[in-house]
């Protein structure tokens, strides 16, 4: 039986990976206690870091998620995986 993966949750190491794509830099120079100001990220990096992150859970979570220039990697990680949680188990939301 083959059906749609349902892993909503994303490792550390593959958010870093996706925001050392978006703010062009290595992942290595990715510290997770460094905050999303730190990678010069702007409102439309952060559109397209929700963007990636929902690909890879296939879950659409950007709604209600409060990213900061302070939030740090660590916390973002949290709150994506969070809100993935959620979005998964009360399916999406009709608008």
């Amino acid at each position: 039986m083959t059906s749609a993966p349902t892993q909503t949750s994303m490792s550390r190491a593959r958010l870093i990976e996706i925001l050392a794509r978006i703010a062009a830099v290595s992942p290595a120079e990715i510290d997770e206690n460094g905050t999303l100001e730190s990678l010069e990220l702007d409102s439309l990096a952060l559109a397209e870091l929700l963007v990636a992150v929902e690909n890879e859970t296939g879950e659409q979570i950007g709604f209600g998620l409060d990213f900061t220039p302070v939030t740090t990697i660590a916390e973002a990680h949290r709150m994506l995986n969070a809100a993935a949680a959620v979005t998964a188990a009360t399916g999406p939301s009709a608008g």
